[in-house]
């Protein structure tokens, strides 16, 4: 496989060239899942977004990253999470509205799923459990 040139940007989106379709599509769907994750998490959005069909898109992504569309942005907002946890004092329930969550509750709910504890207890013992 020849490797990538990142020749240009066109409106957020990397132009790649000399490498396989689904591999220039899973680097402009990370550049734009890092832009857009605290306001867009539907796959349809990041599909119409790079012209290609939601479908189709989510077997790239399965092919290469052996993650859906979906998992990925979820996964980015979890590393999110975890790094204004660590990094800063702001209240969880601000953590999750900078975050694009309307409910601080279903923020707990999701992160206490994913980590085990929830993100007060998080905070309290920091990396040493996760």
């Amino acid at each position: 496989m020849n490797t990538a040139n990142l020749t240009y940007e066109v409106q957020g989106v990397y132009v790649v060239q000399n490498v396989p379709d689904r591999i220039r599509v899973i680097v402009n769907l990370t550049r734009l899942i890092d832009q857009h994750f605290t306001q867009q998490r539907s796959p349809a959005f990041y599909a119409n977004a790079l012209s290609i069909n939601e479908h189709m898109l989510n077997k790239y992504c399965r092919m290469v990253m052996d993650r859906t569309v979906y998992e990925l942005v979820q996964e980015k907002l979890h590393r999110e999470a975890l790094k204004l946890l660590i990094t800063t004092d702001w209240s969880v329930k601000r953590i999750a509205y900078e975050l694009g969550c309307s409910d601080p509750c279903y923020f707990n709910r999701c992160f206490k799923k994913k980590t085990g504890i929830t993100p007060k207890k998080f905070r309290q013992y920091g990396f040493r459990i996760y």
